[in-house]
């Protein structure tokens, strides 16, 4: 059989390691598995997007903050920071196309979630649209993916419009508060049915100046399984307008339906219009509460008690002498019900008969009723009762509309006493005195009453009369009163009074009235305008305007006030403020004194009030300092041809025109803002003319102010100047008297690259002269010795240089300083320069001369050294580390020899030496010299010593030994004594 020849096999051992290959690639994989397990699962969620919110609609000027809610579903907690981006682009666009074409991003730090756990994290730094509107799209996205990618990317659209209007009803409110005397039972307030109740609601509106928004305001109402069962609204055309958040209280149709039962109320925006969309966003328009229709009837008589003390537990004989209480304890209103007063003897006989008619006692309210007591005695039963159905309506509980009380009625005494119109007693002869008569709360009435001046004076009857005092003589009187009650017992009262003048108050046109005093007074008074610079804390939307310091002092003595018993004045408002200021805002408060800004409402009995034609009337009862306050229109100034300049040190100069009503005397003046910023980064003022959100100038200009200048102004000078690689932004606004600006009028100091941001220039020029030498000459001149008698004077020095070419920024002076010490490490800065200003062309050569006959001149055998120091067009100065060429030393030698040698005399010739020995002379010499004098003296003291010293010296040596002889022997006869006595 033929065929192709089989191919030769390896050896099975190639297949072996092989497979055992495998095997081990099998076990390594195994081992590698738990580790991999320990690696953290990462798997976060964006679950929705918190702000924005999606498809909703928003201002064009109102920063946006971004936050997102994210969900760990991870199996274990994070424990690593996770970035999650933001990107917002114009139109919409999937999230790949706008986060690489977005106007604005952001990063927000992800941390902190548990396993399953959720929460909320936002940027802090906000997205400002500066008016851009449309469609935008919010991209929230991870940048780095994780176990389960496709909840890590969220996108949606949100509307930004400069047509904004937004109504917002409060959601913590409910209206039923506005309404009084409403029943409350179990905590919660009970309305009835068939009766309207008109309810006030509050909220906060955003709407453009332009749109005029047209708002449905009401309310529906809905059964608790949410079934409409009644609404009504009505459009309200007036909520405030401007482009930002303001709040609002309105009143809601009146709300009156027939059915009892339990409810949803719910109230707010219930339609909208405008020029544009209406209401923009919906889910915050309604508000909503349960409320209960209910009409339960349950009257009492609470209680009956003597009128003249409910504790007491006597009743007297009188008039309106038993007061019974009536309650409405349900929650129905009851409208004219009689309440029945019986009084019955010892023996059961009805003996008097009243009753007392209530209009209307709504729920919770009470009432009283009085009753007359006509008799005295013991054994008196009083019984009070009412109806127990009202108008078909049966009272839920009768048997308390019934009260009975076992009691005795006494005779009270009368007790008089007298007041009157006046507290002090004292009347002018403008005043009528009313006289009024007080008695015992338990006198038997009616009472009759007779009024007697000076004891037989009759001058009228009644519990109150009233008296011409011009009728009466200027003096003191004493009035009396004489009572009788109705079982015919009397009893009397006196007191004193007296007349006195008033002072005429004529200052026309600002005001006229009268001061009425029991001195000899006059009038002063004192107007002035508010304190510039304090704030008195006015609300309501008004303005200090004026104080005015009332007084009324003593005649002779104008330091001491007057015993003022009134003042009343009426001022001319028109004399007294601007035109420009309402009337009708006009009040007054009290100042405790002319320096004070804390004030106080007038209190009783001091008051003033508008008449609606200009004038008001005060009526003061003690010296007092008035603040008048009201609406006061921003004064109509502005700022005209504003630039800036740049001074020495990196100074900013700023300027303008002033234009307007700069002498307004509530205008306070410029108030400067800056905010300090580096050279190409940092938060600028932006143009007005284009950035007009309220808010963003309010943020801005919070902590920047620095400075307030005059009205009057035309520049100010930056007191700070900027170092290098700092700039600055300013803005100029009006301010009123107490500093506040005027945020309608803001000026920004524009640059030439048309931002605000103005740079200053702090760095000193480098120049360098070149070629820097000198020369100097003794002039020898007697007619310059002869100016200062001094031949030290007559020195010259020149000094020559080649100018140097000019800065890039400008032109360069040059200062000279003269010093003398090496300014190498010097600051010039507090020196001061010998001459300012040299200049010249580049090439060209300088020169600088400086005589000793000049102040503080040159002299010789002196070294002086000259500063060339360049100073720019801005005023900065180099003053150290200044190149050498700058600097130039000179030294000045004594040439006056040079032309007075022959004033030089000649060498005398030495004397002969005596003895003709010159060792001798030479010794002579040196007894005139100090030291040779003292060396001599200090010898001649030394031999003079010795000869004292030494005879002495060699007289205690001879005593001496023979004490040591004599010391020596008897030692010895001493040992020999010892040896006998051992021996024996």
């Amino acid at each position: 059989m033929s065929g192709a020849e089989r191919m030769p096999v390896a050896k099975k051992k190639t297949s072996y390691g092989l497979v055992s290959l495998m095997i081990l690639s099998l076990f390594s994989a195994l081992l590698a598995a738990p580790s991999a397990a320990a690696i953290e699962q990462v798997d976060l969620a964006i679950v929705t997007g918190q702000s924005p919110v999606e498809d909703r609609f928003y201002p064009a000027y109102d920063p946006i903050t971004f936050s997102a809610e994210i969900e760990n579903q991870a199996l274990s907690p994070q424990t690593t920071t996770r970035a999650l981006n933001w990107f917002v682009c114009t139109g919409i666009k999937t999230a790949i196309q706008c986060a690489s074409n977005d106007v604005a991003s952001g990063q927000i730090n992800v941390n902190g979630l548990l396993d399953g756990a959720s929460g909320n994290f936002s940027d802090s730094s906000q997205w400002f649209p500066n008016g851009a509107t449309g469609a935008f799209t919010v991209v929230f996205k991870f940048p780095f993916a994780d176990v389960d990618t496709s909840d890590d990317v969220l996108t949606y659209n949100i509307n930004l419009t400069a047509e904004y209007s937004d109504v917002s009803i409060s959601q913590d409110q409910d209206p039923r508060e506005t309404l009084s005397n409403l029943h409350t039972y179990d905590g919660e307030f009970v309305l009835n049915t068939e009766q309207e109740y008109t309810m006030s609601i509050s909220g906060t509106v955003n709407t453009c100046g332009q749109c005029g928004l047209i708002a449905y305001i009401g309310w529906n109402l809905l059964e608790l399984d949410r079934t409409l069962v009644a609404t009504s609204n009505q459009s309200i055309t007036n909520l405030p307008s401007g482009g930002y958040e303001q709040g609002f209280t309105t009143a809601l149709p009146a709300i009156n339906y027939s059915i009892p039962g339990r409810y949803i109320f719910q109230f707010g925006l219930i339609d909208s219009a405008s020029s544009y969309n209406g209401d923009l966003n919906d889910y915050n328009d309604l508000a909503e509460v349960e409320i209960v229709l209910d009409n339960t009837l349950d009257l009492r008589i609470a209680s009956m008690y003597p009128s003249h003390n409910p504790s007491s537990p006597d009743y007297y004989f009188g008039e309106d002498m038993l007061s019974v209480d009536i309650e409405n304890k349900g929650n129905f209103t009851s409208e004219n019900f009689i309440v029945t007063f019986e009084m019955f003897d010892a023996l059961g006989e009805s003996e008097y008969i009243d009753s007392c008619t209530i209009d209307r006692l709504n729920p919770a309210e009470s009432s009283t009723c009085m009753f007359d007591l006509v008799t005295v005695g013991d054994g008196k039963e009083f019984r009070i009762y009412m109806p127990t159905t009202f108008n078909g309506r049966p009272d839920t509980a009768p048997s308390d509309n019934t009260l009975i009380e076992l009691t005795s009625i006494l005779a009270g005494e009368i007790l008089p006493t007298i007041t009157m119109n006046s507290i002090s007693g004292t009347f002018t002869t403008a005043d009528t005195i009313v006289f009024t008569a007080v008695t015992n709360s338990v006198a038997a009435k009616p009472l009759n009453y007779t009024w007697i001046i000076d004891t037989v004076i009759n001058i009228g009857y009644g519990k109150t009369i009233s008296v011409n005092a011009s009728a009466l003589p200027l003096k003191g009187y004493d009035i009396g009163l004489y009572v009788e009650d109705s079982l015919g017992f009397n009893a009397e009262a006196h007191d004193t009074f007296s007349i006195i003048d008033e002072v005429i108050i004529d200052q026309s046109p600002l005001m006229t009235g009268s001061a009425v005093s029991l001195d000899k007074a006059q009038f002063l008074y004192d107007v002035m305008l508010p304190i510039e610079g304090l704030e008195y804390n006015i609300a309501g939307g008004k303005e200090p305007l004026m104080i005015i310091d009332f007084n009324v002092m003593q005649l002779e003595n104008e330091l001491q006030p007057a015993q003022l018993q009134s003042l009343n004045l009426d001022i001319a408002l028109s004399e007294l403020l601007p035109e420009s200021i309402p009337h009708e805002s006009v009040e007054l408060l009290e100042l405790s004194s002319l320096d004070d800004t804390y004030w106080d409402y007038l209190g009783a009995p001091n008051f003033f009030s508008y008449d609606g034609n200009g004038n008001i009337s005060l009526s003061l009862y003690s010296n007092t300092v008035v603040l008048v306050i009201g609406a006061l229109p921003q004064p109509n100034v502005s700022l005209t041809n504003i630039s800036y300049n740049k001074l020495f040190g990196g100074g900013i100069e700023l300027t303008w025109t002033p234009e307007g009503d700069i002498y307004n005397p509530y205008l306070g003046g410029w108030q400067i803002y800056r905010l300090t910023v580096f050279d190409t980064v940092g938060t600028i003022f932006p143009d007005p003319e284009f950035v007009t959100n309220i808010n963003i100038w309010n943020e801005l200009l919070s902590e920047s102010g620095i400075e307030l200048v005059s009205t009057e102004s035309t520049g100010w000078v930056d007191p700070a100047p900027l170092e290098t690689g700092t700039c600055a932004s300013y803005a100029i606004l009006p301010t009123n008297r107490a500093g506040v600006p005027d945020s309608s009028r803001i000026n920004v100091v524009m640059s030439e690259s048309g931002d605000s941001r103005l740079c200053g220039d702090a760095l000193p020029p480098t120049s360098a002269i070149q070629s820097l030498a000198y020369t100097y000459r003794f002039t020898n001149s007697t007619e310059c010795f002869n100016m200062q008698l001094d031949w030290n004077a007559c020195y010259e020095v020149n000094m020559t240089w080649t100018w140097p070419a000019n800065e890039d920024d400008g032109g360069v002076t040059w200062n000279m300083y003269r010093m003398d010490l090496n300014p190498s490490s010097i600051d010039l800065k507090f020196a001061t320069p010998i001459a300012t200003g040299l200049s010249g062309v580049q090439g060209e050569e300088g020169s600088f001369n400086q005589s000793g006959l000049e102040g503080d001149g040159i002299r010789p055998l002196r070294t002086y050294y000259y500063v060339l120091a360049p100073v720019d067009s801005k005023g900065n100065e180099n003053t150290l580390g200044l190149p050498n060429g700058n600097i130039l030393r000179v030294e000045i030698q004594d040439q006056w020899w040079d032309y007075n040698q022959h004033l030089i005399p000649e060498e005398p010739a030495p004397p002969e030496p005596p003895f003709g020995i010159q060792w001798f002379q030479d010794v002579l010499d040196y007894t005139k010299v100090g030291e040779f004098q003292a060396a001599g003296l200090a010898v001649l003291l030394l031999v003079v010593l010795n000869a004292l010293f030494i005879p002495l010296t060699i007289k205690r040596r001879a005593r001496l030994k023979r004490v040591i002889a004599a010391r020596k022997r008897n030692q010895t006869t001493r040992n020999i004594a010892d040896d006998f006595e051992d021996f024996f």
